[in-house]
């Protein structure tokens, strides 16, 4: 995994933790409902594991947020907001 994959994860990760906790849910509580390990779901808030479209979208749902996908910047080196 390159530099720019491993910070694209950590972003999302902190994404998904930030509205998880907005929300006032538990990281078991979140696993629970999507079928995933809350060990997975800790990896993934942290960054260190790849995390499906799938999965993604089936978090997303639940904690009411959007999947966007964004042209590639080359300038950035990635396809997200600073």
């Amino acid at each position: 995994m390159n530099y720019t994959q491993r910070k694209t994860l950590k972003q999302i990760g902190q994404s998904i933790r930030e509205m998880r906790e907005a929300q006032g849910m538990y990281q078991k509580d979140l696993a629970k409902i999507a079928g995933i390990d809350c060990s997975f779901l800790n990896f993934i808030e942290h960054g260190t594991r790849n995390v499906s479209v799938g999965i993604l979208l089936k978090i997303g749902r639940i904690l009411n947020f959007g999947v966007e996908i964004k042209p590639f910047d080359k300038e950035n080196e990635n396809g997200l907001d600073k």
